[in-house]
Formats: structure tokens, C-alpha cells, sequence
């Protein structure tokens, strides 16, 4: 006899026997045809305890804000046009008091309004990784004299900006260093993608980004020290940003001088189309609609900073991708749970018979 779950119950049910071996796995969903051990991810979030997973279902019913304060692996269905979309107005990484907090976390398939690694109180919050997500904002922020360290955002969307406070970076009055966007789209919403950095004393790095400008700029304000590698910028300009280091980058269609005047930098692409597969002449924000592989003779293949079989923008880098961004987190998607009998004796085993795919 076969039977057929539903995306949450189904691919829940694989991940939480791949992770209850490691820690607890609880499911989260506020759409009731989708149950779920908790409705709130809030709720969730305060039970779990330090390391645990929480699979958090789509839902056209907003999750609200949420506060993490332990160390958590939040996964998602994912933000692609093909998955129900788990969305957040504001996700806080945080912490109970000096000892415990957020630190250690892993964020991924979500669609997030802001993402907060502020307001943090104490101690020291490190070591979070963000992927395969999308948010209007991500805000670096904390409270001073506490630290934020070592936070990467990779595979990822950032409709509007990341926002800094030039007096927080390490060396300055602050504590925040060591921050890295990884195969990121910057989108082309608002008019800058990178607000108040100041100088970021060399603890900012840019790899394998896209910037998607229409008309706007890269930096709110000034900002130097920041590190840019295999970057492709479309549509925009350079104004304000002084001391950074531009390596192996393609501007096209807006200040296309790579580097720009006052920084420094090598093996450029000034003034250089890299021939994406579908997108249109002029320059336009993201789309799912848009294909980013780059097309055969590309100026833009093999030209990293780590040479042949490094490519410029989000499919260098030693991704398995490239078209696009990852719609859904990384794991299997389970396919058919086939229960050969449908019943056992008391005390009898039970075979389930589970079929998946691999998803990258």
C-alpha cells in the first residue's frame, strides 16, 4: 500500500531522522494542513534547546518576529517561486546572557524582512552562517562594547542593504569583524546596498556577489577597506568608497572603472558585458525569470582570482549551481513513503519504505 505525505510531513520526516541522531528535530508550522509539533516559531525556538533543528513549513501566514537566543538550526522549505515561502518580518540573533546565546547558529530557507545581529546585550555572538535565504535587511548593529564576529551570508538575496555603524567596526570603538557575503545578489530596490560601513578596518569581504543597480550606488555614505573578489557589478556606481580592494571584478553598464579612482585592485573588467544567458539589455533588479549562467565565451569564466574553474559572480566559487540562486535549503526531498501492510501485531515491527531525491 502506498501513501503519499504531504511537502511538510513527508520531507520533515526524512530530515528529522537524518538529524535525531545528532540532536532533537521539531517541527514548525502555522498552516493547518500542514500539522506540526508547534504553530509558533517562537514557541518552538524557547523549547528547543542548545543544537536542535527546527523544519519550519511555507505558509502564506507570516511567522512574526522571532528571537534566538541558544545556538539553533533553523530550515525552511525555501524562497523560490516553486516552494511555499516560510516568512519572517524580523529575526533577531541573540542571547539569554554572557554564556548563552545565538552563537553557532545556522539560518537557511527563509524569506526574512530583517535580519538583526544586533541590539545583541552581552558576551559574544559568532560564528552564524545564513544561506539559501532572502532579506530586505541584514543589520550589524550590536550594542557596544560586545562583540559580532565571523558571520557569513551565503547563496543569498538582499533586497534592500546590509546596514554597518562605521564606530563599531573592530579597531574602531566597536566589535564587529570578520563579516562575509558569499554568492550574494544585491538587488537593485533601493538606492545603495551597503549602508553606513565607514571603515571597516579590512573585516568586510565580498565574494562571488552580484550587484544589480538600477540607477542607485554601492555605498550609502563612505567606505573604505572593504575586500571585493570575483564580484560582477551591473548598473551601478562607485561613489563614496576609497581604500577597497577590487579583485578580479566586472562592472558593466554604470561606473565601470574597476577599480575605481582611490582604491586599489587587480585583474579587472572595466567596461565589460558578461554575457548572462537571459537577462535583459538594460539593467533590472532580480528575477527568477532571469537565467545568470554564463554563456559560452563568457569574459567572466575562468576569470577568478583562483584562476581556471573560477568563474566571476553567483556560479563561481565551487558551486554546483549557477542559472540562479538556490530556491530550497540543501537535503533530500523525500518523493513517496510506501507502507507495504497496513497493520502489524502489537509489539510487531513496521517496515516504511521511504524514496527520495538529492537536492543540491
Amino acid at each position: 500500500m502506498q501513501r503519499y505525505f504531504p511537502l511538510l510531513s513527508a520531507t520533515f520526516f526524512l530530515l528529522a531522522l537524518s538529524f535525531g541522531a545528532q540532536a532533537t528535530t521539531w517541527t514548525v508550522s502555522n498552516d493547518p494542513n500542514k500539522p506540526a509539533q508547534f504553530t509558533s516559531a517562537q514557541a518552538a525556538a524557547d523549547a528547543a534547546a542548545a543544537g536542535d533543528t527546527l523544519l519550519i513549513s511555507g505558509s502564506t501566514t507570516s511567522y512574526g518576529n522571532l528571537d534566538i537566543e541558544k545556538q539553533l538550526h533553523l530550515i525552511g522549505e525555501g524562497w523560490g517561486p516553486s516552494v511555499d515561502i516560510p516568512t519572517f518580518s524580523t529575526i533577531y540573533c541573540s542571547n539569554q546572557d554572557a554564556m548563552v546565546n545565538a552563537s553557532g547558529s545556522v539560518i537557511e530557507g527563509l524569506n526574512i524582512n530583517q535580519l538583526f545581529f544586533s541590539y545583541f546585550e552581552s558576551g559574544t555572538l559568532e560564528n552564524v552562517v545564513v544561506k539559501r535565504c532572502s532579506m530586505e535587511y541584514a543589520s550589524f548593529q550590536p550594542s557596544a562594547p560586545y562583540d559580532v564576529r565571523n558571520i557569513r551570508i551565503e547563496d543569498s538575496r538582499i533586497l534592500r542593504y546590509a546596514q554597518f555603524t562605521q564606530s563599531h567596526w573592530l579597531g574602531n570603538s566597536g566589535n564587529v569583524e570578520d563579516i562575509e557575503f558569499l554568492r550574494c545578489v544585491f538587488d537593485g530596490i533601493d538606492n545603495y546596498h551597503l549602508s553606513g560601513v565607514g571603515d571597516c578596518n579590512g573585516h568586510l569581504f565580498i565574494r562571488n556577489c552580484m550587484f544589480l543597480t538600477t540607477g542607485g550606488k554601492l555605498s550609502s555614505g563612505a567606505m573604505s577597506e572593504a575586500t571585493f573578489e570575483n564580484c560582477i557589478f551591473i548598473g551601478g556606481n562607485f561613489t563614496d568608497v576609497a581604500d577597497c580592494v577590487f579583485n578580479h571584478c566586472l562592472a558593466h553598464q554604470g561606473d565601470d572603472a574597476l577599480p575605481p579612482t582611490g582604491n586599489a585592485g587587480s585583474g579587472n573588467l572595466s567596461s565589460t558585458d558578461p554575457q548572462f544567458a537571459s537577462y535583459p539589455s538594460t539593467p533590472t533588479d532580480f528575477s527568477w525569470d532571469h537565467d545568470y549562467t554564463l554563456a559560452a565565451g563568457s569574459p567572466a569564466i575562468d576569470a577568478g582570482a583562483q584562476g581556471a574553474g573560477m568563474d566571476l559572480g553567483i556560479g563561481g566559487n565551487l558551486t554546483s549551481f549557477d542559472g540562479n540562486l538556490p530556491e530550497t535549503p540543501r537535503g533530500p526531498v523525500v518523493t513517496e513513503v510506501n507502507l507495504p501492510v497496513t497493520a502489524v501485531a502489537v509489539g510487531g515491527t513496521l517496515q516504511i519504505n521511504v524514496s527520495a531525491e538529492s537536492r543540491d
